[in-house]
């Protein structure tokens, strides 16, 4: 869902794009290095649905809206598997950074590790 919202916003990023990002990237840092499961989680949902929401697909919008208590969970117990936390963090600003590059193809790529 968030690599199809990723292609329909690609050419229309900007820097108010950018600097929202970047404040979740901040939140998602410190959570993982204060070892929060749960705080890391929530801000990763506040990635994924800043991806959705800038989509501007009302049925993107929808569609995340009803399977979000269902990623909440899945993103806390994923995240417990990680040896390091901080790991969660690095991959956010991989996909960040691609898009930051004009790379969509790194930032799908990207987006997909995060994800499987």
């Amino acid at each position: 869902m968030e690599k199809f919202a990723v292609r329909s916003f690609f050419d229309h990023l900007t820097e108010s794009d950018f600097k929202e990002w970047d404040e979740i990237l901040e939140k998602i840092r410190k959570a993982c290095e204060n070892n929060d499961i749960n705080l890391t989680a929530e801000y990763d949902l506040a990635f994924h649905r800043s991806l959705v929401t800038r989509s501007q697909s009302a049925d993107l919008i929808a569609i995340w809206s009803s399977i979000v208590s269902r990623v909440r969970e899945h993103f806390k117990a994923t995240h417990a598997n990680y040896k390091n936390l901080i790991d969660v963090y690095k991959e956010h600003v991989a996909v960040v950074d691609a898009l930051r590059c004009g790379e969509l193809n790194k930032a799908l790529d990207a987006m997909e590790k995060h994800i499987c």
